[in-house]
């Protein structure tokens, strides 16, 4: 029973008793529910916060949290560390970076291939005539 339940039970005792009015049983009322949506307004804001922190963690699965009430703090599956290694490789700032890299040196190569002499060649044999067998009438083009 929370602190809110116990002054709402204890409101309607002291009003059926003659003790208090209704404006005191009413205000406990208006304070539970208060509460209440306080509690849901926290829940709702603690999920929010743990889809974020998968979002930005760029995890497939769900993350583990432990919750401890006695110590007030949250518990993660893995050590720090790790937590900052995953955070690190899937951080889409980083990866955009590490990509623009790879380009830039697939960039810097074809650049430098450019500096290098090309050889080519090209051959054409052609064959004429009405008559079989047939002549030669063309000629072999190098270039």
């Amino acid at each position: 029973m929370t602190v809110y339940e116990a002054h709402l039970k204890q409101s309607q005792g002291m009003y059926n008793a003659g003790r208090s009015s209704k404006i005191d049983v009413t205000k406990s009322e208006v304070d539970l529910a208060t509460a209440r949506n306080g509690l849901i307004t926290t829940d709702v804001a603690y999920k929010v916060a743990r889809v974020t922190v998968i979002n930005t963690m760029g995890l497939d699965t769900p993350l583990i949290l432990n919750w401890s009430r006695t110590s007030r703090c949250l518990r993660l599956i893995f050590s720090y560390e790790e937590a900052q290694k995953i955070a690190y490789e899937n951080r889409p700032e980083l990866l955009q970076s590490e990509a623009q890299i790879n380009a830039q040196k697939a960039n810097l190569s074809t650049a430098v291939a450019a500096f290098y002499p090309t050889i080519s060649g090209n051959a054409q044999y052609n064959w004429r005539g009405t008559d079989y067998p047939l002549t030669v009438t063309g000629s072999l083009v190098c270039s």
